[in-house]
């Protein structure tokens, strides 16, 4: 059964490695859109979750995935996608710096692009645990 701490990791490996491993960023796109379409399935309702937010997630990574396979620039859909699951996470949980703590990354760190696009848009991940920057050459 997947929780929205699964899927939030998940979700954030995910479109961080759009960036960090451009050549498989479509597999990535698909992997969390499948990741939401599993939390869904898993609670067995979207009113759960709420049905207007879980149906906008579901929406927005659906148009990023659109918009990668067809070559477009889709990096204002990375922005769009990294704000909706911050916001949907603190409407939900609360404060998204304890939640972000109380995942169990890998490495034990945010990976560090879902980190700097969260700053970039104005989340404060100044508490935040962050993987170094990867070597992209």
């Amino acid at each position: 059964m997947s929780t929205w701490y699964e899927t939030y990791m998940v979700l954030a490996i995910e479109i961080d490695a759009t960036i960090s491993d451009r050549p498989n960023d479509i597999e990535h796109i698909k992997s969390g859109l499948d990741s939401i379409v599993d939390l869904i399935s898993s609670v067995g309702s979207l009113d759960t979750l709420g049905t207007e937010a879980s149906t906008s997630l579901l929406y927005q990574m659906n148009q990023f995935y659109l918009q990668a396979r067809q070559h477009y620039s889709y990096d204002s859909w990375r922005r769009r996608m990294v704000k909706s699951i911050n916001d949907f996470t603190i409407r939900n949980l609360g404060d998204l710096t304890n939640f972000v703590d109380s995942l169990n990354w890998p490495d034990d760190c945010v990976p560090f692009y879902w980190a700097q696009i969260s700053s970039e848009i104005g989340y404060d991940t100044s508490e935040w645990t962050i993987c170094p920057e990867p070597n992209l050459s």
